[in-house]
């Protein structure tokens, strides 16, 4: 699990389940593909991660169903 604290509200991201409140309202998604995974890792918690490890997280969530 993976916590931040944002300009728009608190995010997680939770196995593949991305979750992000803003005005106290819970906005939920769960990735589908790798560049959605990397799209939130860059975009809300600020992670700029190479190609490989985005490959080898998705992996690992694919694999397990969790990190």
């Amino acid at each position: 699990m993976m916590s931040v604290l944002t300009d728009e509200g608190p995010a997680n991201l939770f196995n593949k389940d991305f979750s992000l409140i803003r005005n106290q309202t819970e906005e939920t998604e769960t990735l589908e593909t790798k560049s959605e995974l990397q799209r939130v890792l860059s975009d809300v918690f600020r992670l700029h991660l190479p190609r490989s490890t985005i490959d080898s997280l998705w992996e690992k969530l694919g694999s397990r169903g969790r990190l």
